[in-house]
């Protein structure tokens, strides 16, 4: 519908034609897909607003000629979610963005929804505070987008994900309407916490525009901790064993023997150690702090395992670096590769891990796990050269189904989008879709927000 003529005049009264990309320009193609492995869609029409005003005006024109509108951030989501839809607007919020506004007094940050996640934190460090929510596609992922997944990372463990920090947000109705939610304050009991509802909803509600970040006092210093251990039962009974000593570490991740091979063959940089799995963990505070961390964690470090303590920060950002690029040395293991992250608690961990081996050597299909088990968020990887996708599917709706009967979740942070919807409503349940497809018609009567993603049929 983007293509009528009539309807981008319209639109170029909004935005001038700098700001819009159509078929055939330079560029456009960037914007048929996401990171995720869901079929690219050439996009009809992309804009770039830079005010919550000019958001309004554009939705005000979508929802009066029934325009199917994707919000998109950086486009590093892997659930399909910033995918064109055919006759639709791809509205990227790349252009709203700025140097974020740091309140040292209150410890807040106001920040455009387009500013990348890589300034952000950067400008709160300079300020000597903290930004704890750090996805692996930092470099790339915006504010916005990781409100609207409600983005974590391997210091969710210990700080929680995104939602924990959105203190208050600007929004645009789907009928162009401005809304502005929360507060500038931590406590706030008045009326229904709609901040909270908005986050991580995936586009389907409003388009966030415009967000109030609670910032923390920099925790310290930080020790990170590489443990090699002969198989995945020892790493997952040494999780186990952390979790029981009380430790706070601020990074617990999991490799497998798949995923550290992989690293070994094809990582840039030396994986400590010669045993088949890992665990990397890693705490931050003052000195004394971290000394009594350490010596926690040594006595749970079992007698088979190789342990070693980064000398330097410069060793901890290569091993930090190391289990950022997993996913992407993964993909050269075989042809393909197709992954998913659920969560389950952590007292289902080894039941989970073992179910999915299972499903997936039932099927022939190779499999990888790594990811943030500290709290149960485990990112499985399907490495295929020339199986039927039929096949992969099937093999995902079986691990879906484990997570689920282990009291588990379709998705730990990458979001529904897409690619799960089919799954949710055996996650939700009826009622429960329900009622979530009845407050989407509250804030998007005409459905033009995202439609066909994120929430149940």
């Amino acid at each position: 519908m983007t293509s009528d003529e009539a309807i981008y005049d319209a639109i170029r009264m909004i935005l001038p034609n700098t700001r819009l990309l159509r078929p055939g320009e330079p560029g456009i193609e960037a914007y048929a897909r996401d990171e995720s492995t869901a079929r690219p869609v050439d996009a009809d029409l992309v804009a770039f607003p830079r005010s919550t005003d000019e958001v309004s005006r554009l939705l005000q024109l979508c929802h009066a000629q029934k325009i199917p509108v994707v919000p998109r951030g950086g486009g590093t989501g892997k659930a399909g979610g910033a995918i064109p839809i055919p006759g639709g607007l791809v509205l990227s919020t790349e252009a709203l963005c700025g140097t974020p506004a740091i309140d040292r007094r209150d410890r807040l940050a106001q920040v455009g929804a387009g500013t990348p996640l890589e300034q952000v934190k950067r400008h709160v460090e300079a300020a000597g505070l903290f930004y704890p929510p750090d996805p692996s596609s930092a470099t790339g992922c915006t504010i916005g987008g990781n409100v609207a997944t409600n983005a974590a990372g391997p210091a969710c463990v210990k700080y929680g994900p995104t939602r924990d920090y959105v203190y208050g947000l600007t929004a645009v109705l789907a009928d162009g309407r401005v809304l502005r939610s929360g507060h500038r304050t931590r406590k706030s009991v008045s009326g229904l916490d709609l901040t909270a509802l908005l986050t991580g909803s995936e586009g389907t509600l409003a388009v966030i525009t415009d967000v109030t970040l609670r910032l923390l006092p920099n925790p310290g210093g930080a020790e990170t901790v590489w443990i090699s251990l002969p198989s995945l039962e020892t790493a997952l009974e040494t999780v186990a064993e952390i979790t029981r000593a009380g430790l706070q570490p601020r990074m617990l991740e999991l490799l497998d023997s798949t995923s550290v091979a992989a690293l070994r063959r094809f990582g840039e940089s030396r994986v400590p150690g010669d045993l088949s799995c890992a665990l990397v963990v890693e705490f931050d505070g003052s000195q004394d702090s971290l000394d009594e961390q350490l010596r926690g964690l040594i006595a749970t470090i079992p007698e088979s395992a190789q342990s070693y303590v980064a000398k330097s920060a410069g060793e901890r950002a290569a091993w930090r670096q190391l289990r950022g690029i997993t996913s992407i040395v993964l993909a050269r293991v075989r042809g393909r590769k197709y992954s998913e992250d659920i969560a389950v608690p952590l007292s289902r961990l080894d039941e989970a891990v073992a179910e999915m081996r299972r499903c997936a050597r039932e099927h022939g299909i190779e499999i990888a796990c790594y990811g943030h088990v500290g709290d149960g968020n485990l990112h499985v990887n399907l490495l295929y050269d020339d199986a039927p996708h039929e096949t992969i599917a099937l093999v995902a709706d079986e691990i879906f189904e484990v997570s689920l009967r282990l009291g588990g979740t379709l998705s730990g942070e990458h979001g529904i989008g897409q690619l799960k919807r089919h799954m949710l409503h055996r996650e939700l349940g009826p009622e429960m879709a329900r009622l979530q497809r009845g407050i989407k018609s509250l804030f998007d009567p005409h459905d033009i927000l995202n439609p066909g993603r994120a929430l149940a049929d």
